[in-house]
């Protein structure tokens, strides 16, 4: 029996105005609808046509507007070719920037948890008072304790 291999793409979700978009109410069907109809636009009924049985969204988080979509292998360089005709999603201007390419769910998450610590000093420089201050460096403290404590079990896997 063959094995089915897959790719994950991890993007996040920009929208343009920031500060306005606070609350997200996006919903994963919402996001596979918006991927679904770009396909269909970048590569018409063939594109949709082999790529609906292995598109998928597997995880999206709202808050942080990260989404990680699932296709079969081979397939992934329509899906990226495609993202780029993604401009609403939920009557919201957006576009889909994509950050990590992976053939496995774990590797995208440890990406993610490095994409967060590079991105908490921007937000430590953009804090307006103390308490938002002391909140970003516990986050950035967290982080760095959950990077450091992956890296030592990927190599402590490595070696054995």
């Amino acid at each position: 029996m063959v094995r089915l291999k897959q790719r994950y793409v991890l993007c996040e979700i920009v929208t343009p105005d920031e500060r306005r978009l606070m609350c997200h109410t996006w919903k994963s069907h919402d996001v596979y609808t918006c991927v679904r109809n770009a396909i269909v636009k970048a590569h018409g009924d063939y594109g949709i046509a082999i790529m609906q049985s292995s598109l998928s969204v597997k995880y999206l988080n709202a808050l942080t507007r990260i989404v990680l979509l699932r296709v079969r292998r081979g397939l992934h360089h329509m899906l990226i070719q495609s993202l780029m005709f993604v401009n609403k999603l939920n009557n919201q201007d957006v576009f889909l920037h994509t950050l990590h390419i992976s053939g496995t769910i774990r590797s995208c998450e440890k990406f993610l948890v490095r994409y967060h610590y590079w991105q908490l000093p921007v937000l430590l420089r953009d804090c307006t008072t103390a308490e938002e201050r002391y909140k970003v460096e516990q986050s950035m403290k967290k982080c760095l304790e959950k990077l450091t404590s992956h890296t030592n079990s990927s190599t402590k896997r490595t070696a054995v």
